[in-house]
């Protein structure tokens, strides 16, 4: 079984924003010029606030390409995504893992951002592979992009 990536991080703001941020302004602190992160030419990344949702890439084109379907979304406290990059249709299972994003408030206007990826089994010989690739891509993407996005809210 390959292990599931957890990313934790502590920011400026209550679960309730720091929830809204990441999910309503995804566009704003995605690394959205990163080929790696965003696929080569994307102009914009959005999450549809609500289960059955998409989290796609909208390119300059014009051209829109989902990486994953909402399964739960529950403002303030957590958003679950079915992740896969890229799915054609909603509900595909092909090479598809989970990314859970859980919010939790201290009670001094700071919060606990806890990422969860997992399901690598679902791609077989690539699990562990894959798995390494994403590990270091959420320390940059949650680690360094939504910190430091937080940080100037």
């Amino acid at each position: 079984m390959v292990e599931p990536i957890v990313k934790t991080l502590t920011v400026g703001a209550d679960a309730s924003e720091a929830f809204r941020f990441f999910t309503g302004r995804i566009g704003s602190w995605w690394p959205v010029g990163n080929a790696k992160y965003s696929g080569d030419g994307a102009a914009d990344v959005t999450l549809e606030d609500r289960v059955g949702g998409r989290l796609f890439a909208t390119f300059k084109d014009g051209e829109e390409r989902t990486w994953g379907i909402v399964k739960e979304f529950k403002p303030g406290e957590c958003v679950t995504i079915a992740w896969g990059a890229p799915i054609s249709q909603p509900g595909e299972k092909n090479n598809v893992t989970e990314v859970k994003v859980e919010f939790a408030d201290h009670g001094d206007g700071t919060c606990t951002v806890k990422l969860t990826h997992s399901d690598w089994d679902r791609l077989a010989e690539n699990a562990q592979e894959t798995r390494d690739d994403y590990f270091e891509g959420w320390d940059y993407v949650l680690g360094e992009c939504f910190r430091d996005y937080m940080a100037k809210a």
